[in-house]
């Protein structure tokens, strides 16, 4: 019977954390007052889940924001350039491999498809609080762009095209936690709760 011995590190820090959670969730209840909404007749309640949307919007927005502020002054595991590993992409697409180095911190492959999800929430944020001021009149850009209804395509079909794309990276991220904890046998979904990381450092045969 094999025997795995682990080592673990604190790579991890507590902020991080938290702002994974709170981005995480926040944006699970987006998805959800999007689609309920979508299949209620217009009426109080459908206007109260847009209503509900757009607050949990406004709370993204500062998730967004605290994780950029931390990603320049929070530790090393936080910053961006934890998350920046051209050469590795570079020789995945060369050699045509998925080679992923080990190491203390993110994944260099899957850091690329973070770096992608981070750019578009961006892009999500802009346009939530852009539609929120011209259906809703409602927000920071109300001043600008209130009722201007004219803009509403402009800004729909990039926001309804991203909102599908974060249905699609929910559920490939969690496949891919749950593949990496069957083929490298490590605890990696705990990490964004205890801030700890695990590596197999040596194989035993049991008897």
């Amino acid at each position: 019977m094999e025997q795995l011995n682990y080592e673990r590190k604190k790579v991890f820090d507590p902020i991080l954390r938290i702002i994974h959670v709170w981005n995480g969730v926040l944006i699970t209840i987006q998805i959800f007052t999007a689609l309920i909404a979508d299949y209620i007749e217009k009426g109080i309640q459908r206007d109260t889940l847009w209503h509900i949307h757009v607050w949990v919007g406004y709370g993204i927005a500062i998730g967004l924001l605290t994780r950029l502020i931390w990603s320049v002054i929070g530790p090393n595991s936080a910053k961006i350039s934890d998350l920046w590993h051209p050469q590795v992409w570079i020789n995945c697409v060369k050699t045509r491999k998925w080679i992923d180095p080990e190491r203390w911190g993110h994944s260099s492959m899957a850091s690329a498809a973070y770096l992608l999800f981070y750019l578009l929430l961006i892009v999500m944020v802009l346009t939530g609080l852009s539609l929120a001021a011209i259906k809703l009149n409602m927000g920071p850009l109300d001043s600008l762009l209130g009722g201007n209804k004219s803009l509403k395509d402009l800004f729909h079909e990039p926001h309804e095209l991203i909102y599908n794309f974060f249905w699609v990276f929910i559920l490939v991220h969690i496949a891919a936690l749950i593949w990496h904890e069957v083929k490298d046998k490590t605890p990696l979904a705990q990490a964004m709760v205890s801030g700890y990381l695990y590596r197999v450092i040596k194989k035993q045969d049991k008897e």
